[in-house]
């Protein structure tokens, strides 16, 4: 758009939908894009615990010093339809895909037709629109998180992150590896996301597993008890 290029996008939601998801960035990253002001929190004193636990040694914390911060939805939100006024949006969906030598025609559920000289797909990966050579198997993860309130003092203000964390397992030896991260607003708020790795996409029990792990991991989260889950 800043070189004159016509721009448009093709979307099934309204583009000014309140966004779902949360996002979390290390504070440093926002600093040469002065994007600082879109953080709705940060934290300070942020560590990360690499042991086995079960004793001093093991349950040493390594501290990052560096800020993490919470990304305001609405903010960042706001901030990239602002950057994108020109953009012309289509609430509507992608059926079929036609490369051509010089354009590529997109043809939507609605049965109106788009055409451009470069269409980028950013559907996902298990977008249907684009097909990518079986290579075997892919490294996946699954992630899941909930949140709560907190019923006594926590521990530690900051983001906590514990890594290399099995997944319940009869076979811990063999058990998918995972990581959670705990975070306190210091507002009596908290969230805890659990992730893992599978061995290929697909494998939904590893859902279910860090979903479990998330669950388990929030009652004994160092922020506190937890009082409800979402």
């Amino acid at each position: 758009m800043q070189r004159g290029v016509v721009v448009a996008g093709l979307a099934p939601d309204p583009v000014d939908a309140p966004w779902p998801n949360t996002y979390g960035i290390w504070a440093d990253e926002l600093k040469p894009l002065g994007l600082e002001s879109l953080l709705g929190h940060r934290w300070s004193d942020t560590v990360s615990y690499f042991g086995a636990g079960g004793s001093p040694a093991q349950n040493q914390s390594t501290s990052h010093r560096l800020d993490y911060g919470l990304l305001d939805r609405a903010s960042l939100q706001r901030h990239w339809l602002d950057r994108a006024a020109a953009v012309t949006w289509h609430q509507d969906r992608a059926e079929q895909v036609e490369a051509g030598l010089a354009t590529t025609t997109v043809r939507c559920a609605s049965g109106q037709s788009l055409t451009a000289r470069l269409v980028i797909d950013a559907s996902g990966a298990r977008t249907p629109h684009i097909q990518r050579p079986d290579q075997g198997p892919v490294a996946g993860q699954a992630a899941y998180g909930v949140g709560g309130s907190v019923l006594q003092q926590p521990r530690r203000s900051g983001p906590v992150c514990a890594d290399g964390l099995p997944l319940r397992s009869p076979q811990p030896s063999t058990a998918p590896r995972t990581a959670h991260l705990s975070l306190c607003d210091g507002s009596g708020r908290w969230g805890v996301l659990c992730g893992g790795d599978l061995p290929r996409p697909g494998a939904g029990c590893s859902l279910r597993r860090a979903q479990a792990t998330a669950a388990a991991t929030a009652r004994s989260t160092r922020c506190g008890h937890h009082r409800g889950a979402a």
